[in-house]
């Protein structure tokens, strides 16, 4: 399962950055609407508090022996500010 997570500003919904977090397991958190966050991207660091998000989820893949592996995206809209 890849998890990827899309950050958006609450201000204007426009996309901020993207982080794929790779193959991640089931114990992975994805951030919840008020949770503080904090993240680089392209050399720039982020901070803001989640104010919505949406998380959706691929059809399964086929994998040898395998057909329940999906991947995660989570769209969060932060509140861009110290946190």
């Amino acid at each position: 399962m890849d998890i990827k997570q899309v950050f958006k500003s609450a201000k204007d919904d426009q996309p901020i950055s993207e982080i794929n977090l790779g193959e991640a397991g089931p114990a992975t958190p994805i951030p919840n609407t008020g949770d503080d966050v904090r993240w680089v991207a392209n050399g720039k660091h982020y901070a803001g508090r989640v104010k919505s998000r949406l998380i959706s989820y691929s059809g399964p893949k086929m994998a040898v022996g395998r057909t329940d592996d999906f991947d995660i995206t989570a769209v969060l809209v932060v509140e861009l500010g110290g946190s």
